[in-house]
């Protein structure tokens, strides 16, 4: 059963939380063939509740919390992991209480967000707030968002939590990416590795203006490896540092036209890329009018974006969300150590490991990270195939 999951919009007028400084992961998706479902036999419909609560468990159906269909009481506690309270002492409206518990490496909050508000405008319910809320009982961090149902008699107060607990017993494969940017330079480096990556399925991403990158990535092309553009960006604001000539300079204001000409004459060298990533780029990626130049580009050539985090600032993968363009955000470099990949793993919902290649301390660092990924029982893809998604698309 597959859906369209459509890009996510990262801010929405009038719902979604633009005061929370927290990172927050959102799906990536692609377009795949939607089928749809009918609800209309489950047992909450048969209920004698609101359009509204209705539709914010069909939302937690499709969201795939885990549901036990055997269940008696199917108001109370619809599912496992929804807990539902009345409070019968209200009126006008009366307000009900529920939780929903997610599978952080499935969907965030964000995503949750924009299907509720869908479904809430479907049954022509009220969106009422939303806020952040932070150690509120045994959650670290959660969302509180709250709707009236049609008539306004019932408002409905939604708490979104993380919670592992549901989805323990749920046997789920984890997808990550590796990939090997700024290749093209050293024609030995990937020859002589081509077997590993293959059997590794690693994504390989080639500078457009080094000497071999054209011919070695139509060797990853004839190795079904996944190719993409490594782009170099500026590192230092102009004037504080130089920087090399090699890097897309940040200019006021921003020339789209040459930028976009520098990007085309830099892909031209790389077959079939699927997607871009940036190199150095400490200054030029927390510019957010040059990079929604280079996102604009990646939407209109159908690629996907991946922010390396040269940065920690960087808003590149904020923006390739806010757009409706896949990406995601690595570890990236000398960062990725036994501790960190579990981290990312436990936060990432498409956790993704950018590293370098140069010689051969830099392949063993490689063949190191592989096996600790083996031994997290991690199953290695491309980034197209990490970004994919059956969940349900946002209209």
């Amino acid at each position: 059963m597959r859906f369209i999951l459509s890009l996510l919009v990262f801010f929405t007028a009038n719902f979604l939380l633009t005061s929370c400084s927290e990172e927050e992961t959102v799906i990536p998706q692609v377009e795949v063939e939607e089928e749809i479902i009918d609800l209309s036999g489950m047992p909450w419909h048969q209920a004698s509740i609101t359009p509204l609560e209705k539709a914010l468990y069909d939302v937690a159906y499709k969201l795939k919390i885990p549901y036990n269909e055997h269940q008696k009481d199917s108001i109370n506690n619809i599912y496992s992991s929804i807990l539902r309270f009345e409070d019968k002492s209200t009126s006008n409206p009366r307000k009900v209480y529920l939780r929903f518990k997610l599978d952080r490496r499935e969907v965030d909050f964000y995503y949750v967000n924009m299907l509720l508000k869908q479904a809430v405008e479907s049954v022509d319910g009220h969106v009422v707030s939303g806020n952040k809320i932070v150690h509120w009982k045994n959650y670290s961090v959660g969302h509180e968002l709250t709707y009236l149902s049609k008539d306004k008699s019932y408002e409905y107060l939604l708490r979104l939590v993380y919670d592992k607990a549901p989805y323990k017993h749920l046997t789920k494969e984890q997808k990550i990416a590796v990939v090997i940017s700024e290749l093209g330079e050293n024609k030995e480096i990937v020859t002589e590795n081509i077997s590993l990556f293959k059997d590794n399925n690693i994504t390989l991403s080639f500078c457009g203006d080094y000497d071999y990158s054209a011919e070695l990535s139509a060797l990853a092309n004839d190795n079904d490896l996944e190719t993409m553009l490594t782009i170099p960006l500026e590192s230092y604001k102009h004037g504080y540092y130089e920087s090399t000539k090699r890097e897309i300079p940040v200019t006021y204001p921003v020339n789209e036209y040459l930028v976009e000409r520098k990007l085309n004459n830099l892909r031209t060298n790389v077959k079939n890329a699927k997607g871009i990533t940036h190199s150095f780029g400490q200054f030029a990626s927390t510019e957010a009018e040059f990079m929604k130049v280079i996102i604009d580009y990646c939407k209109k050539n159908n690629l996907y974006y991946v922010d390396s985090m040269t940065a920690s600032k960087s808003v590149a993968y904020k923006l390739a969300q806010r757009n409706q363009v896949s990406s995601t955000w690595a570890l990236s470099y000398k960062k990725v150590s036994n501790s960190k990949v579990i981290d990312l793993l436990e936060i990432s919902n498409t956790p993704l490991i950018l590293l370098s290649a140069r010689n051969k301390l830099d392949i063993d660092n490689l063949k190191s990270i592989l096996k600790l990924l083996k031994r997290q029982k991690c199953k290695l893809v491309s980034v197209s195939d990490l970004l994919k998604s059956d969940l349900p698309k946002i209209k």
